[in-house]
């Protein structure tokens, strides 16, 4: 019997540790429709970095709440007005990466378990454009006539994210979208074998109970 408890233990045990885990795994997305479909109604979208058009600024707080670090100061400019063409109808401000960066990173000062962007290079021309996530990262082509892409990521546990360009030019980052909640769906098989392990673990005191009564 003891024997039994502690096997069935272990695997309600490793079914917890899994269902821990796969809460932090994360999913990358190219596609905001998706994304949202991901995150659900918890998504906050914001349009403004809250400075003034051409100044330098360091950081910026989400509609949600969330306050965002830049490593290196980034530039605010507006659709129109000191960044020409965007994507999808969209006329709210971008940061463009200051000094001609080629790279800027993003941390999370505030926990998020979804964030997405969209962003376009400078030139009028197709660059390739990357979001990178420690070992996990999505390249995309990206047209800077009016051809933002969206970048995002659904999942807990990511306290940062770097934007780059493959060729020596400036980008910018604009229409920030944000979730505090959501995130980090468990997995199917993480769920079966936590159930298995607790049902496990019924069963068998159960049986316990029985003996003692008879």
């Amino acid at each position: 019997m003891k024997s039994l408890k502690s096997v069935l233990l272990a695997t309600a045990v490793a079914g917890a540790l899994a269902l821990s885990s796969s809460a932090h795994a994360v999913t990358i997305y190219s596609d905001l429709s998706a994304w949202e479909a991901a995150v659900g109604s918890s998504a906050a979208e914001t349009t403004t970095f809250g400075a003034t058009n051409f100044a330098d600024f360091s950081s910026f707080t989400t509609t949600d709440g969330v306050t965002i670090d830049l490593a290196g100061d980034g530039n605010q400019r507006t659709i129109g007005s000191g960044w020409a063409t965007w994507c999808c109808g969209y006329t709210g401000q971008v940061e463009d990466t200051s000094n001609f960066a080629t790279s800027q990173t993003w941390t999370f000062v505030n926990p998020v378990t979804a964030f997405g962007v969209f962003l376009e290079p400078d030139n009028f021309a197709t660059e390739p454009l990357t979001m990178a996530l420690g070992s996990q990262q999505l390249t995309q082509d990206v047209n800077g006539a009016s051809g933002a892409k969206f970048f995002g990521f659904v999942g807990s546990g990511v306290s940062s994210v770097t934007f780059s360009n493959g060729v020596s030019d400036d980008f910018a980052a604009g229409d920030v979208f944000t979730s505090q909640s959501g995130g980090g769906v468990p997995e199917p098989a993480a769920w079966a074998m936590m159930l298995v392990g607790f049902a496990g673990l019924g069963a068998a005191l159960r049986r316990r109970q029985a003996l003692a009564g008879a």
